[in-house]
């Protein structure tokens, strides 16, 4: 199925990074064939001018912390366009760094969702090959990119991903959504990621340079950070983000307190 949908059409990859809003890009992203989502069943219709309105596929990590969240998304946002789930880790989410296991299948957390939509399972190359090839437990949108770069696309645009160089992580629909994860978004949203976005970056850069020929184009951040050749801007914004960033600082602070009163 995804093979489908994604030969001979052009493709979006579009991830929930903030940086999309008050572009207007919704209509331009809806005029791809594919529209593919990371980790979102849809849109908000708050944001649907920006990030657009169609989603044919999701790329969903499929675990006990994350089934609450698509639950969510479920209730309240337009699924009539989605033909494919895709599940880009291991079947068991097997963590080769800590070499854990979750509590049950990919298959069968798809299943508390109860939809009448496909899952499509990436069994090749394992997930602990993949950690390896990014030198990192990759993030989704990584896993998707390179998923997707196995097929024979006419062209592929990405947007909606930062890298983790603006403020907060997410838009404000994702962000609504990940209190179901949570019960208090504080403790997510802030920029600094939980992956090792350095070697992540690095390894994209590598895969898109390998696909040079191909027609791959993004938005001004994808351009900035992956399409470049330099690392520069990457390291610059990460150094502000990370170093002098009150932000974080607050919100560090706000998780100490918090800890002690535990």
């Amino acid at each position: 199925m995804l093979k489908k949908l994604i030969d001979g059409n052009r493709v979006a990859l579009i991830g929930p990074s903030p940086h999309l809003k008050n572009s207007n890009n919704g209509s331009f992203i809806d005029s791809f064939d594919t529209v593919i989502r990371i980790n979102e069943l849809g849109v908000s219709e708050s944001l649907i001018d920006d990030y657009g309105s169609k989603t044919n596929v999701a790329f969903l990590t499929l675990t006990e912390q994350s089934v609450p969240v698509y639950k969510e998304m479920i209730k309240k946002l337009d699924l009539n366009s989605l033909n494919l789930i895709v599940h880009p880790r291991d079947k068991l989410n097997f963590n080769p760094y800590e070499k854990t296991y979750s509590k049950k299948s990919s298959f069968e957390y798809f299943n508390e969702l109860n939809l009448n939509i496909d899952l499509f399972q990436i069994e090749k190359p394992s997930f602990e090959e993949r950690c390896e090839y990014f030198s990192c437990f990759p993030t989704t949108g990584a896993l998707a990119i390179q998923e997707i770069l196995n097929y024979d696309f006419e062209s592929l645009y990405i947007c909606g991903f930062s890298f983790y160089t603006t403020k907060y992580k997410w838009n404000e629909g994702r962000k609504n959504f990940m209190k179901a994860y949570s019960g208090n978004i504080s403790e997510h949203n802030i920029r600094k990621p939980g992956h090792d976005i350095n070697n992540e970056v690095l390894s994209l850069k590598k895969l898109i340079a390998e696909n040079i020929n191909r027609n791959i184009s993004g938005d001004n951040l994808f351009k900035k950070i992956i399409l470049s050749k330099s690392n520069v801007y990457f390291k610059t914004k990460q150094f502000f983000n990370y170093n002098i960033n009150i932000d974080n600082f607050k919100n560090i602070l706000k998780l100490t307190i918090r800890k002690l009163k535990l």
